[in-house]
């Protein structure tokens, strides 16, 4: 999964999460979550498939608020959407009529957000397809293979 040249850009992280599921995260406190699909948006100033790759390792030292959902068991991170030099999907996730941000803690994710995101993670209520963020974009499956 090394790139070359080292390129950053945004992505975004799929979860599913099957059962309720009461998750600490950090210092913002208990994240419900609810059955469904969640979408998280990061960016990577340089190594866009190394940062993606740390995401899908179960085992790690918990440093991003995602860390806390992507360690736990109950969360399965099912694929990551990547963008290279693309540093703002993370801000265009919640702008979707496709998701919400209800119940999810304001600024998880978006703690040094200058754009004022309510948050970087959101729970779909309708499809959300790799396209809707931006049309430059590959995918990642667990195992880092592009599908």
């Amino acid at each position: 999964m090394k790139e070359t040249g080292n390129p950053g850009g945004g992505y975004i992280l799929v979860l599913e999460v099957a059962n309720p599921t009461p998750i600490q995260v950090g210092k913002l406190g208990v994240l419900g979550l609810q059955p469904g699909r969640y979408y998280y948006g990061g960016s990577a100033k340089r190594g866009l498939t190394g940062r993606v790759a740390r995401h899908f390792r179960r085992t790690k030292n918990v440093y991003w608020h995602i860390d806390y959902l992507t360690v736990h068991p109950e969360v399965a991170l099912t694929e990551a959407w990547c963008y290279p030099g693309r540093a703002d999907v993370e801000h265009l996730l919640p702008d979707l009529t496709e998701v919400e941000t209800e119940g999810i803690p304001r600024k998880l994710g978006a703690g040094d957000c200058s754009r004022g995101c309510h948050s970087h993670l959101v729970r779909g209520i309708a499809p959300v397809t790799p396209d809707l963020i931006a049309p430059d974009y590959y995918v990642l499956d667990a195992a880092g293979n592009r599908t």
